[in-house]
């Protein structure tokens, strides 16, 4: 008897849970289903009792009017298990197509799955995001090959701060392959080597990011604590912290180090192009050093190295 009425609760909170997440499904979608955006799919399914909650959305796609881009996906997985239904697995296709002004990009990889988790389980407050990529390739229309061993992407809370993520992208492997022997245009060669790409930063918004606001809230502060791409030859490597007053425009400092430089520009610029001679200019400004250090000044949106104004902030990082 007491055997069979835990049974019966139990499956009374499987069916109320497994609705009600299939609920947040469905009204995320609604929220991002407006102009220009638009998201479609051919079904949803729910499945996974007693121990899971596993919804599959089928041909999936995104779809941008005003950038004329969109993403499709064969399916899309939700996955949880019964008694920690605010922690979701994301589960991708191997295979991806972004299509842009009527060419397609395709997305391949070995795994790809993401792990977020909620401080609710309302759906909305996040506590942390991790997306694994593993032996990637994202083709372009033109031949051009991006791939990468194993990517990461992670962003969470700061316990200690309110309205602060930490936020960084690990990505090994990296390599770049062009149909005309690694040339890009007349004048830039990329190196055959293979590439490391390390992030790490932290920032403050206005208030909390809620999964189920359409924007953003605006940014107050940007700090970027490491930011490194390095090769066998060459190693670039970044710190800055920007701050937002209410005008939106950033202020503050970038700092920037390169390591074996000549000889990586060297061998990426063409010999016969005008670019490689202004390479004896850059020579003379690093005293024929071969790490290169600048520091930029960030006043109001305008960049600034030493007191040479070098133009404006891109609109993309102004609030």
């Amino acid at each position: 008897m007491l055997t069979s009425l835990v049974a019966l609760l139990w499956a009374g909170y499987w069916f109320v849970a497994a609705t009600k997440l299939k609920s947040e499904v469905l009204k995320l979608i609604q929220n991002a289903n407006t102009e220009p955006w638009s998201v479609v799919y051919s079904d949803i399914s729910l499945r996974g009792f007693p121990n899971r909650f596993d919804i599959t959305i089928n041909d999936l796609k995104f779809e941008h009017a005003d950038f004329n881009i969109s993403w499709s996906l064969p399916y899309f997985q939700i996955l949880s298990l019964s008694y920690k239904p605010n922690h979701l697995i994301l589960a991708f296709p191997k295979r991806q197509i972004i299509r842009k002004r009527q060419q397609n990009m395709i997305f391949d990889s070995a795994r790809m799955l993401a792990s977020i988790s909620f401080e609710d389980y309302k759906f909305n407050k996040l506590n942390k995001f991790v997306l694994d990529i593993e032996n990637s390739e994202l083709a372009l229309a033109d031949g051009t090959k991006l791939k990468a061993n194993s990517s990461t992407f992670a962003i969470r809370t700061q316990k200690t701060k309110n309205n602060t993520y930490q936020a960084g992208i690990r990505s090994n492997g990296i390599s770049i392959d062009t149909p005309h022997n690694y040339s890009f245009g007349q004048a830039f060669v990329w190196p055959q080597d293979e590439v490391s790409l390390k992030i790490d930063t932290q920032i403050s918004f206005a208030k909390a990011m809620k999964i189920k606001t359409k924007n953003l809230p605006p940014v107050i502060k940007l700090k970027v604590n490491t930011a490194e791409i390095i090769s066998p030859n060459f190693m670039m490597g970044s710190t800055a912290e920007l701050s937002y007053l209410a005008d939106g425009l950033p202020n503050g400092n970038i700092h920037i180090r390169v390591s074996n430089w000549s000889d990586f520009l060297q061998k990426s610029i063409k010999k016969n192009s005008n670019l490689y001679d202004n390479l004896k200019f850059i020579f003379k400004l690093a005293n024929d050093s071969d790490e290169l250090k600048l520091d930029f000044k960030i006043k109001k949106g305008n960049i600034f190295l030493g007191p040479i104004l070098l133009g404006t902030f891109p609109e993309l990082f102004n609030q």
